[in-house]
C-alpha cells in the first residue's frame, strides 16, 4: 500500500500482509508528510522489503499505533525490519512490533524522528543483524514511559536499544531479557561489555522514578549520561543503570 501526503487509517481487524517489495516499505510504504493511524486489532505482518522498511515506511510524516495494533513478522535487507520512519512515530494501548528480522540495524524499529512508546506498548522478540534489535535511535528523540517494555530483541550491539546520533529518555517502563551477540549470548548482565540493554555513543537520560531493574549499560555523568562505546573508554564501567 503507497499513499503521498494522505490520511490512512487502519481499522478493527484490517491487514496487510504477504507482500514484497524490491526497495522500501513492504506493508506500507507512506510519502510527503502522510498521517498513518492503526487502531483496534489492525496488523501489518509477513511483509518482505528489499531495502528498508519491513513492515512499514515514512518519510516526515505522524505513525501512530493504538489499542492492540500490531506489526510482526516482517522482514528487511536493509533497515528496520518491522518500522523504519523519520517523522513522528507514536505506539500506545497495547500496540506491538514483535518477531521482525532486519539484515542491518533496527531489527522491531529505526527510527531518526521523534518516537515515543506509551501505555503498555511492547517491541520484542526482534532481530537484527547489526545494530539495535529492537529499537535503534539513529537521531531525533525517543522517549519510553509509563509501563512499556522492550524485551527479547537480538542484535551484535545493543539488543534492545541502540542510540546513535539521538537521545534516549527512559521515564517508565522495562529493557529486558536482549541478547547482545558479542557479548557471548549473555543478557542484561554485561560486566563491563559493551552494554547489552543498550548500546550509545549519544545521550541517555534517566528520568525513571519507579523500582530499580537490572538494566546494565556503560556510562558515565548523572543526569545525562554519556556512552563511551569503545573498548577501555571512559564509560567502561558497569553500571545498575534503570
Amino acid at each position: 500500500m503507497a499513499a503521498w501526503g494522505e490520511t490512512f487509517i487502519m481499522q478493527d481487524n484490517a491487514s496487510v500482509h504477504d507482500n514484497t517489495a524490491g526497495a522500501n516499505g513492504g506493508g506500507v510504504i507512506l510519502w510527503d508528510k502522510p498521517t498513518f493511524t492503526m487502531q483496534d486489532s489492525a496488523s501489518v505482518y509477513d511483509n518482505i522489503a528489499g531495502g528498508d522498511g519491513g513492515g512499514v515506511k515514512t518519510w516526515d510524516g505522524t505513525f501512530t499505533m493504538q489499542d492492540n495494533a500490531s506489526v510482526h513478522n516482517n522482514t528487511v535487507s536493509g533497515y528496520g525490519g518491522g518500522v523504519n520512519t523519520d517523522g513522528i512515530f507514536t505506539m500506545e494501548g497495547n500496540a506491538s512490533v514483535y518477531d521482525n528480522n532486519s539484515g542491518v540495524d533496527g531489527g522491531g524499529v529505526i527510527t531518526s524522528g521523534t518516537f515515543t512508546m506509551q501505555g503498555s506498548a511492547s517491541v520484542y522478540n526482534n532481530t537484527a543483524d547489526d545494530d539495535g534489535g529492537g529499537v535503534d535511535a539513529l537521531s531525533g528523540i525517543f522517549t519510553m514511559q509509563d509501563s512499556a517494555v522492550i524485551s527479547g530483541n537480538t542484535a551484535q550491539w545493543g539488543g534492545g536499544v541502540q542510540v546513535w546520533g539521538g537521545t534516549f529518555t527512559k521515564k517508565g517502563g522495562t529493557i529486558y531479557g536482549d541478547t547482545d551477540t558479542t557479548q557471548n549470548g549473555n543478557e542484561n548482565t554485561s560486566t563491563g561489555g559493551w552494554g547489552h540493554a543498550v548500546r550509545s555513543g549519544d545521550k541517555i537520560r534517566n528520568a525513571d522514578a519507579g523500582p530499580t531493574v537490572n538494566l546494565y549499560a556503560r556510562k558515565y555523568g548523572d543526569a545525562w549520561t554519556y556512552l563511551d562505546t569503545s573498548p577501555g573508554g571512559a564509560g567502561d564501567t558497569t553500571a545498575n543503570w534503570q
